[in-house]
């Protein structure tokens, strides 16, 4: 059964394959859905991308016209071929909540070299296209509403700019939806969701991340090159509450940074991912009420909190490779204290410590405190510690400000 807070759906798995049952009038959605470890997501949904008529085919220098005269629930085709540094803005939108416009690259259209998206209009769905070598900016959303979908990112990005972006979701573009898309070798971040200043009018909440892969990414600098970025103002924190969602995406092998999502504003959920044979793992950077719950980890870094008031729950750390599964930072530059977060539920599987209370650089500003550590399993060798406090001097002080209950340790798991 899959309930999504309006209406319950059935769906049934047989031979690796899903059917669903909807309820009547059901609209586009997920029914069911898998992250798969060799690299697939499968899903079962209703969705109306391929059911919508296609009008006359157009080159993509023609869109931005077509789009302004299109009415709502039109579907766009694309001419299909290969495009090299083209500009395409997309400033003007008929379409609506209900009906957006669709562009539909039918998984024939390829886009290279210079090429950049401008979407300020609303309610428009790009679908089915290719994005190869294209540097960084491919997709700037500034409109409401805009989804990407079932397209491909291949070598994205500027390895001379890894912290800029293959597609950036700014202000004024609220209740994006970036899925089924995947990204391969990128050279700077893949996706980020960038807040403006405090007060801003206009910031894009709600954006949707879901069912992408991304896999294959290596390491091309110190810094840069996250798969997913939630931040403010040049890449740093924001008190914006941006609530973003993170859901049922894989990432493979994709550690062009330590940061496989990083998380820099309030609000932000991660939940129902894969990350698997990686250098390199969620970090929340800072800010509040973040939700990082429900994620297997296999081979990867260790989470990392810092900030106030998460909840990490229900996780799955598999055999992290520097043989940490959790770390609950101590404030110290450029990183928040963890404080009154609650850790929960979680399996760690390693052949370290489990959770590291420690600071991430020096000098120690300031001390955990006020997290809760409740009823998590750790798997360890029997001459290692369910909780390592750095530095060691601190370890009673530590137990005295956080809450430690109920967890358990069971025989070690990685050889």
């Amino acid at each position: 059964m899959i309930q999504d807070g309006t209406s319950t759906s059935t769906a049934d798995c047989h031979d690796g394959r899903y059917t669903a049952r909807m309820p009547a009038g059901a609209d586009e959605g997920l029914v069911a859905t898998q992250v798969l470890l060799n690299g697939n997501i499968a899903a079962t949904r209703v969705d109306k991308l391929r059911t919508s008529p296609a009008g006359q085919r157009i080159p993509p220098a023609e869109l931005g016209k077509a789009l302004a005269s299109a009415r709502p629930g039109d579907r766009i085709a694309v001419e299909a071929g290969t495009y090299a540094d083209t500009t395409i803005n997309l400033s003007e939108s008929r379409g609506s909540a209900d009906r957006p416009v669709i562009i539909d690259g039918n998984n024939a259209v390829a886009f290279t070299g210079a090429t950049r998206i401008q979407i300020g209009a609303g309610h428009v769905v790009l679908r089915g296209f290719t994005f190869r070598d294209v540097g960084i900016g491919a997709i700037t959303i500034t409109g409401p509403a805009v989804r990407i979908t079932e397209s491909n990112f291949s070598n994205c990005g500027d390895p001379q700019k890894p912290q800029a972006e293959c597609v950036i979701v700014r202000a004024g573009g609220k209740n994006a939806e970036l899925d089924f898309n995947t990204f391969t070798g990128s050279r700077s971040m893949s996706i980020n969701v960038h807040a403006g200043n405090d007060g801003e009018q206009g910031q894009p909440v709600n954006a949707f991340i879901h069912h992408n892969v991304f896999r294959d990414i290596p390491k091309l600098s110190d810094n840069g090159q996250e798969p997913i970025q939630i931040a403010g103002p040049n890449g740093g924190g924001s008190n914006a509450e941006l609530k973003a969602r993170i859901e049922h995406n894989l990432f493979y092998r994709a550690e062009g940074d330590r940061d496989a999502v990083s998380i820099k504003t309030p609000g932000t959920t991660l939940r129902w991912n894969v990350f698997r044979d990686m250098d390199a793992a969620p970090n929340i950077r800072g800010g509040r009420n973040a939700v990082v719950t429900d994620n297997l980890l296999i081979r990867t870094q260790a989470i990392r909190i810092n900030g106030s008031d998460h909840r990490v729950e229900g996780n799955v750390v598999l055999c992290p490779s520097a043989g940490i599964g959790l770390v609950v930072s101590h404030g110290s530059p450029g990183y928040e204290t963890a404080a009154n977060t609650l850790i929960r539920g979680n399996i760690i599987a390693t052949k370290g410590a489990g959770i590291l209370f420690g600071a991430q650089t020096q000098p120690l500003e300031s001390v955990a405190h006020g997290n809760k550590v409740v009823s998590n399993a750790f798997h360890l060798p029997e001459n290692r510690p369910m909780y390592e406090i750095r530095p060691a001097d601190m370890a009673s002080k530590i137990k005295q400000d956080n809450s430690f209950t109920a967890s358990r340790s069971g025989p070690e798991l990685c050889s």
